[in-house]
């Protein structure tokens, strides 16, 4: 992975089981490009990816990217799950779904990207971490649906 970082001149993309890689050298890089002007779009385990701390089951804690302020602290029961909806003023309402067990300790708190609502108790909560640049939530978009989002987060061509 840190060699397709290295030479990475694109908009960067992690999804699940981004989680499994934390060497040091490729926490780096990850930090480094995510600090740079380049488009960076972060789904459930590279969100995992981008923050300070990841707390195991096991209460080992491991430096991750530290690039989304905080820990995700790995849980024995599912956090959320099922479908779920963001509206969006530009992109209009975007579907996806939410399946993990963790949960980003920091969300009351620093959670800026979007309000998502579940489809089946209509519940919603602030989730999701956004900069200029970087784009990082626990939701699974549905891509084919979301596809006006993708282009504008990751600045591929005009929406």
């Amino acid at each position: 992975l840190f060699k397709i970082i290295e030479k990475f001149d694109a908009p960067f993309v992690l999804t699940s089981g981004a989680e499994n890689f934390y060497e040091m050298r490729t926490k780096k890089q990850i930090y480094d490009f995510c600090s740079s002007s380049k488009p960076v779009y972060a789904e459930c385990g590279g969100l995992m990816v981008l923050v300070e701390v990841l707390k195991l089951k096991s209460g080992q804690s491991l430096a991750m990217a530290g690039v989304v302020p905080g820990m995700v602290e790995m849980t024995k029961r599912l956090q959320y799950f099922g479908y779920c909806k963001i509206d969006l003023p530009k992109s209009g309402e975007v579907r996806g779904h939410e399946f993990h067990y963790s949960r980003w300790t920091e969300e009351s708190t620093h959670a800026n990207l979007w309000d998502v609502t579940r489809h089946s108790t209509r519940i919603s909560r602030r989730e999701g971490y956004r900069t200029a640049n970087l784009h990082a939530s626990y939701v699974h978009l549905y891509f084919p649906q979301a596809a006006p989002l993708i282009r504008e987060v990751l600045h591929l061509f005009p929406s």
